[in-house]
């Protein structure tokens, strides 16, 4: 199925931006809402070392770094423990590169990085989606901003990260 190396991938759309490729308010606020999906997971993984990787894009990497804080914020109900949370900018995940990059690439990178048992991928539009075709299992049209999914890679347990309704852009 996959040349991955982790056990669990959490895949991200950033946030919404404004004009300037900056997180407007809400974009600011849908990470922050997703990374509460993503503690719930998070806290049932045995190993608690997520690595995350980004596209060098603006939105995507204040939507990690955003995910980092939250995840990291022990005290907050969301919260996880995480001993070590690890950081890679990979340029295949730009939108602008992504046409001509393969996903092996992308794979490639996270094996390179992996530094425990899950990873957290920060995208643009149409990655999730390229992701999940190559991971063989059926994609839905498109995430919005802020949205994606959760894939335990050996039981191909599959879990859409949604946003509430009213935070949908």
């Amino acid at each position: 199925m996959s040349d991955l190396d982790l056990d669990h991938i959490f895949v991200v759309r950033h946030g919404e931006a404004d004009g300037s490729d900056r997180l407007s308010p809400e974009g600011r606020s849908q990470i922050i809402t997703i990374s509460k999906e993503i503690d719930t997971i998070a806290k049932t993984l045995p190993n608690k070392y997520l690595m995350t990787i980004s596209s060098p894009e603006r939105r995507a990497l204040e939507s990690m770094f955003i995910l980092q804080d939250e995840l990291k914020n022990e005290n907050t109900s969301h919260g996880i423990k995480c001993p070590a949370m690890y950081f890679h900018v990979c340029s295949e995940l730009s939108p602008y590169l992504l046409k001509r990059k393969a996903i092996d690439q992308i794979i490639d990178a996270l094996n390179a990085f992996q530094t425990g048992s899950a990873g957290i991928i920060v995208c643009h539009d149409g990655f999730a989606e390229r992701f999940l075709q190559k991971m063989q299992i059926a994609p839905r049209e498109e995430f919005n901003c802020g949205e994606g999914f959760y894939l335990d890679l050996k039981t191909q347990n599959y879990i859409e990260l949604k946003l509430p309704k009213g935070d949908k852009k």
